[in-house]
């Protein structure tokens, strides 16, 4: 999965950080206007975003939370390892699904057998990695790569310095009792 330069993420963190609604919102709507693949991303990921917003306002109306919507907008993150949108005050131990490896070509399956490089596209790409995931395998596990992940976490956010950290709320010792209960499950 694609991450920051590591020697520039410091930087594009703190800009990014500093920058205004409008300036974010403007230089945005320039990536997408450059590549349709990074259109497509943050189609998804702002439908992602209002979804999630939508579910928690309507939760917290449900509930008769005041206050809920503003609260919201300001407590969802996209998560560094698996991208999905979440909430940090509900983020459980084992919420996020991922592949800590790369995906790299499935030259043993033949799903690429009839692939012409000259028309289609060279392979070994990052835009057909997203069109045809199923075509590829992760080095961490050797799964298809339209499989789930095979590490399970909390979801994690992206800080200065490109290291995710964890955004749970919620203690340990909770988690603890948390885990206990699905362990005793598991025996029976």
């Amino acid at each position: 999965m694609p991450s920051l330069d590591p020697n520039h993420a410091d930087d594009i963190v703190s800009a990014i950080q500093n920058a205004s609604s409008a300036d974010t919102k403007a230089v945005l709507l320039s990536l997408c206007s450059e590549s349709i693949q990074c259109e497509r991303d943050a189609k998804t990921q702002l439908q992602d975003l209002r979804l999630k917003r939508e579910r928690l306002e309507n939760n917290g109306i449900q509930n008769g939370v005041a206050g809920v919507k503003r609260k919201a907008e300001t407590e969802l993150a996209i998560c560094a390892d698996c991208r999905e949108v979440f909430s940090p005050n509900e983020n459980k131990r084992k919420d996020c699904f991922y592949h800590p490896g790369d995906l790299e070509v499935d030259d043993e399956g033949d799903f690429w057998a009839d692939h012409d490089e000259n028309c289609h596209g060279i392979i070994d790409s990052d835009e057909l990695r997203k069109e045809y995931p199923e075509g590829y395998v992760w080095t961490c596990c050797q799964n298809l790569g339209d499989e789930e992940g095979c590490t399970q976490a909390r979801h994690s956010v992206i800080k200065k310095n490109n290291q995710a950290y964890d955004s749970a709320q919620s203690s340990d010792e909770e988690d603890d009792e948390e885990g206990e209960d699905e362990d005793e499950e598991d025996e029976e």
